[in-house]
């Protein structure tokens, strides 16, 4: 029996509020990316190609784009009679507790489906993040240890240590002390949101620690489990990202057009997606104009180019008009540029419209945004979905024009680094 590969758990219904507008409609794993792929894609095509044979998807957070996305799983062919993959929202009850309250009391409700199968494992995901990996080596590894419980690990900057649970270990991996998020971290070797659990182990000391309102697997669960049981470190050296942050987004997006030097190698980790959810496979191929000039670009199918666009990713029906230039963007499905406009460092939602001759420029040296400091700080400029520049605006870095602005709210041509533009009608679609 041990030999089956473990239940898989993707956990999906994070609401990604640092995300800002790109996650105010949509599940954080329904983000776009890369054209025509969304978060949840990689960890999907992760458990196809490691063999795993049933899945089952948390989600909480604005979840239909993406249940609509996931569908049956046959994209990632996780629908068969000997695979499954099974959307596992929370129980809607009269009270808040009926919620998923955190990491692990997400696991521990869906403990009927758990139990279901014949698998002794659980390998525990996160919907998104962006990495290749072949979970066979982690379960092997959790195996051989004799393992309660595996996290996977890899070395972060001291600087960046306090974003993550950080563990110490020995000279066998195992790990001797952990901290969730500290102020003051004693290590930088950071937990990726990747365990291998054994079920039964996991399960029963998860059901005692919520009984005392401790519901969180990195906060409650390993700390417990370090106490009395084998907890160990699987060390990881690929690429992985946690598009955490709006910063975090734009600099995969860029990671895409030097795979080289960042090693987002998306051709060779077989990726995988819902070509039908969207209707992708009705996109007519890019067209390119004869005055068109691309490089070092990800275009998708359905793009109609005519102006000048480098180092940008365009999702499937974006229209770059003539004269146009697009520099160091991301445009999500939709998105039309006006002739004679200029764009760099921005990202767009879909849907959205610009005018002609609309000079958007990010800046580093811009001060941060009025609204989201926090948020919106490295000279970015996001436009929401199915918001509206007008000809001839201005827009300078940091700026956030949020969703349904019309060009009736546009008082001025201009927005000044930092500023935000709100619409008179905040209709938010999740998409």
């Amino acid at each position: 029996m041990m030999n089956l590969p473990p239940v898989c758990m993707i956990l999906a219904g994070g609401q990604g509020s640092r995300l800002n507008a790109l996650a105010w409609h949509r599940a954080k794993p329904a983000v776009p990316f890369a054209g025509i792929h969304r978060l949840i894609d990689f960890t999907l095509s992760n458990a196809a190609n490691s063999g795993l044979m049933r899945v089952g998807i948390l989600t909480q957070y604005l979840p239909l784009s993406l249940m609509d996305h996931i569908g049956t799983g046959a994209s990632w062919d996780l629908a068969a009679r000997t695979r499954e993959c099974r959307i596992l929202p929370p129980t809607e009850g009269a009270s808040a507790k009926d919620w998923y309250q955190g990491t692990g009391h997400a696991i521990a409700v869906n403990s009927d489906f758990i139990s279901r199968g014949s698998e002794k494992e659980i390998l525990i995901l996160s919907g998104d993040h962006i990495y290749f990996m072949d979970y066979r080596k982690m379960i092997a590894f959790h195996r051989q240890k004799k393992a309660h419980f595996t996290i996977a690990t890899m070395p972060v900057p001291i600087e960046d240590a306090h974003r993550f649970g950080i563990a110490v270990t020995n000279a066998d991996h195992r790990i001797i002390d952990f901290q969730e998020k500290p102020d003051q971290p004693r290590g930088t070797l950071g937990s990726m949101g990747i365990y291998v659990a054994d079920a039964s182990v996991m399960l029963k000391r998860m059901n005692d620690l919520i009984a005392n309102g401790k519901n969180d697997i990195g906060a409650h669960l390993v700390p417990s489990l370090i106490q009395d049981c084998r907890v160990f470190a699987y060390p990881f050296d690929g690429y992985w990202r946690d598009v955490g942050t709006l910063d975090a987004y734009w600099d995969s997006s860029m990671d895409l057009i030097d795979p080289d030097r960042s090693g987002l190698q998306m051709n060779e980790w077989n990726m995988r997606t819902n070509l039908y959810a969207s209707q992708l496979h009705e996109r007519a191929p890019a067209a390119f104009g004869s005055s068109a000039r691309v490089s070092a670009s990800f275009i998708s199918q359905g793009c109609r180019i005519n102006g000048h666009v480098h180092r940008s990713i365009l999702s499937p029906g974006v229209v770059v008009e003539n004269d146009a230039v697009v520099i160091d963007s991301v445009l999500l499905d939709d998105v039309s540029v006006g002739s004679g406009s200029r764009l760099q460092r921005v990202i767009a939602d879909k849907h959205t419209g610009i005018g002609s001759y609309a000079h958007l420029i990010g800046n580093h040296q811009s001060p941060p945004n009025n609204l989201y400091p926090n948020h919106l700080s490295s000279g970015l400029i996001i436009l929401g979905n199915r918001s509206v520049v007008p000809n001839h605006t201005r827009i300078e870095g940091n700026c956030l024009v949020f969703p349904s602005v019309t060009a009736r709210d546009w008082i001025t041509p201009e927005l000044a680094a930092g500023s935000t533009l709100k619409g008179s009608s905040h209709i938010i679609q999740e998409l």
